[in-house]
């Protein structure tokens, strides 16, 4: 069963989920962007995203506080 660890808003009708899943037997986290579908007004996950299993976790979390530093030093 997914378990939903954050949810960001990009949008009115659009934001990225940070979910920890079960894919083919092994653990995963997912990114993903999810969208309000039209017409039915239910959350649907779109194909933008990545996902990766826990052991790449680390690496992943390494790579975006790299990105954040860099960015926070140009500001």
């Amino acid at each position: 069963m997914s378990e939903v660890i954050a949810r960001i808003q990009k949008s009115r009708n659009a934001e990225i989920r940070v979910t920890r899943d079960q894919y083919e037997g092994r653990e995963v986290v997912d990114i993903r962007v999810w969208f309000v579908e039209a017409g039915s007004g239910l959350w649907k996950p779109s194909g933008r995203g990545v996902q990766f299993d826990e052991k790449r976790l680390a690496a992943v979390i390494a790579g975006l506080t790299k990105a954040l530093r860099q960015y926070t030093d140009v500001a």
